[in-house]
This record gives C-alpha cells, structure tokens and sequence, in this order.
C-alpha cells in the first residue's frame, strides 16, 4: 500500500468530506482533496441519469459544464462503464469498480463515447466509480455514485486505488447523509 494513503493526508481527506455537513459550499474542496489523493484530474459526485448536473446533489472537480452539458446530451445513453454496471448490478452501496473491468481497454477505444467525448472533452483514459447511496439502501439519499478520472499517458486505476476508494466512500456517503440530514432539520424548523 501506498505510504501516503496512511498518513495524515488520507485524515485530512476525511476531514474536509465531515466540514461540508454544516457548509456545502466545503463538497468543491473536498472532492477536489479526494480527487488529489486518489491522483484524478477529473472527480465528481453525481446521479446515474443524463440530467446529473440538474439533480438535487452535484459536485464536479475539474469537470467542465461544456463537457457535462453534451454528455446529458448525448453521451450518457452510450456511457457503457455506467450502464454496464448498473446491468450487471452493481449500484448498490459500497461496491467500487474500474471501468476497465466493465468495458475493456480494447472495447472502450472502439466506441464513439470514448473517442468523441471521454478522450478529446474530458482528457480521460482510466475510470473507477464507487456508489455512494442507492435508493433501496438510503430512502432519505437520492442515489449517487462518485466516479474519477485519469488522462492517458498517466498510469491507470489500479485495484490499490480500488481499495483506497474503498476507505474514503463510508466517510463521503455519511457527509452526504449528515448533511440531508441537518438540512431536513433546518427546514422543519
């Protein structure tokens, strides 16, 4: 395992997701800090569905709204990483994965997705998403995943980085559930 996974850098990490329950302006620092320490140059936070950018919780780090504007669009209907694993029932909380292990490398850059967005909107190559909520888990949560990115020529997700996301998500799925939380409460009031 890396060194720094394990240093105050991953506890820092931590810190800024629980900083966002009582400030949300706080959820851009902290994907971008999970973004750094998983080395993403793209991160967000968002609903499995074209209008993502729309729904009642988004956070992008690094994300353009151009790119986001087009893939509800046009590309979410051709996202196989994102639809494949929702087939193959994966959305459910805690389940991480690669986007290589649903869409190969091979496959991938056959695709228009990939060569008409993904690479020349987005600078990505390697993917890894994990669920943060799903409504059958979390009826209080709208369902979430977070996914990152890597450009190519930068080495690509790994099953460590599985593992490290893997560590992070209970701590990013709480911050959002904290949050809905307190703002239930605050509007009652």
């Amino acid at each position: 395992m890396r060194g720094w996974f394990v240093s105050k850098d991953l506890l820092s990490v931590i810190d800024s997701l629980y900083a966002t329950v009582e400030t949300p302006a706080a959820w851009h620092t902290a994907l971008a800090d999970v973004s750094g320490l998983l080395n993403a140059s793209i991160g967000m936070i968002a609903t499995p569905s074209s209008s993502q950018r729309q729904s009642p919780f988004y956070v992008d780090y690094n994300h353009s709204p151009e790119a986001g504007e087009i893939y509800a669009r046009h590309y979410h209907a051709q996202d196989l990483m994102l639809h494949r694993g929702i087939s193959r029932g994966l959305f459910r909380v805690g389940a991480v994965a690669l986007g290589h292990d649903l869409v190969s490398q091979r496959e991938l850059r056959q695709t228009a997705y990939y060569n008409e967005f993904m690479r020349p909107m987005m600078n990505a190559e390697s993917t890894m998403a994990a669920v943060v909520s799903d409504e059958t888990t979390d009826h209080c949560l709208p369902s979430l995943f977070t996914s990152f990115f890597r450009p190519r020529g930068v080495e690509p997700f790994t099953q460590e980085d599985v593992l490290h996301l893997k560590r992070i998500a209970p701590h990013l799925r709480r911050a959002v559930m904290l949050r809905q939380t307190l703002q239930a409460l605050v509007d009652r009031q």
